[in-house]
């Protein structure tokens, strides 16, 4: 299980660059399957959201298979003076930093990553970049606390009803308590399909942030770590 969960981190650019979204419908439908859909303002999602002509910007996919791996000169994978690779599967890119201070700043600029810092586990700390330090080349995997995160979303929609949603009369409602996160199957309708392919072709890219990113950047690049690495 952890040599997939690995294997999507990793190959996720490589099979975008060879498949361009022209890969056999095997391969595509496996690949949405898995994904699910959340939002990145932590409120609930409802399948009519979905169904709108205009897709709401802070709804994304994610697999919920994240990493930190350290690496050395000698990986091929090293980016001078970054040697932290933290893998996701949110934004097309590959993010590398200099320290745990240089992964909070650019952490808390992306409001994709800020969704993955708040509700990851274990979370990402100092201590956490410390042991893939100590450990060169070993990939500590992360995931999403699917728990907490389904229990703040049924919360909140009790929250806004004010009262716990009737199967029969609020059933959009009770679905979204019985089901927080939208996955793949979670209808037979063909619209979800189509929109969960869009959701996934609309990703932000590498060069997103890249003017604000490359500020922090240049903030870290060249500093030895400290002792927060370890």
């Amino acid at each position: 299980m952890i040599k997939s969960a690995i294997d999507v981190i990793c190959d996720e650019a490589k099979r975008e660059g060879k498949n361009g979204g022209n890969g056999n419908r095997k391969s595509v439908n496996q690949k949405y399957s898995v994904k699910k859909m959340v939002r990145l303002d932590s409120e609930p999602l409802f399948l009519s959201q979905l169904k709108t002509e205009e897709l709401d910007s802070s709804i994304i996919t994610t697999n919920g298979f994240f990493s930190i791996t350290y690496v050395n000169k000698k990986d091929r994978r090293y980016k001078k003076n970054m040697p932290y690779i933290f893998g996701q599967d949110i934004i097309r890119a590959r993010y590398t930093f200099a320290t745990w201070g240089h992964f909070e700043r650019v952490a808390n600029l992306i409001p994709e990553l800020k969704w993955i810092m708040k509700w990851c586990t274990p979370k990402i700390t100092p201590k956490l970049f410390g042991l893939a330090k100590a450990h060169c080349g070993s990939t500590f995997i992360i995931t999403v606390d699917w728990e907490a995160y389904a229990e703040h979303l049924r919360k909140r929609v009790i929250e806004e009803l004010g009262h716990v949603p009737d199967k029969e009369k609020e059933r959009e409602a009770w679905e979204a308590l019985e089901s927080p996160f939208l996955g793949h199957n979670s209808s037979l309708d063909h619209i979800t399909q189509v929109k969960t392919q869009e959701l996934v072709a609309n990703r932000k890219d590498k060069n997103y942030f890249a003017e604000e990113i490359a500020k922090i950047d240049a903030e870290y690049i060249g500093k030895a770590d400290t002792n927060e690495d370890n």
